[in-house]
């Protein structure tokens, strides 16, 4: 029922252990002999010139100005709030069997005024932070003050620029 352990591996000598890693070494080497090219780098091809790479398109949204940035935000927040009623009142028809033209029309319609009156408000509490006036700032300091009077007369003229400043 019981089995015997098995028997322990022989011992490594020193010298064998050396050989293993050269053995290693030697197969390193040749892997990467093997990857590096037959010939190294030509001197008679000129290496690339410097200067700027020209753009690459990248992936994502393209670039665009703030006012299309604005613009295309306005569309895909108005699409996503007006999603959810188009939505529920397909599923409300489908499940009564009954789609009256004249309902249809009058949530089309209030859909909009909905969507045109948010737009309204929205534009009106812009212009309404736009034209607040800035903030008063007071400072209140304790103590000595040092305040620098002095005005600086900078002229620079001439071929290399001399910069002469003068109090």
């Amino acid at each position: 029922m019981t089995e015997p352990l098995p028997e322990p591996p022989p011992a490594v000598t020193d010298g064998q252990r050396e050989q293993t890693a050269q053995e290693i070494a030697d197969a390193l080497i040749a892997a990467v002999n093997k990857a590096l090219p037959e010939t190294p780098w030509r001197h008679d091809v000129t290496p690339p010139q410097g200067g700027s790479p020209p753009p690459v398109a990248q992936p994502g949204t393209p670039p665009m100005t703030p006012r299309e940035t604005q613009i295309g935000r306005v569309a895909l927040y108005s699409g996503a709030g007006v999603s959810l009623p188009i939505l529920s009142g397909a599923v409300f028809m489908v499940a009564t069997e009954h789609a009256n033209p004249d309902v249809i029309a009058w949530c089309a319609v209030g859909i909009t005024a909905l969507a045109a009156l948010a737009a309204a408000v929205g534009y009106a509490i812009k212009r309404l932070v736009a034209a607040a006036p800035p903030p008063e700032v007071h400072n209140h300091i304790d103590g000595d003050l040092y305040q620098d009077q002095r005005n600086i007369h900078s002229r620079t003229s001439g071929v290399w620029a001399k910069s002469i400043n003068e109090q």
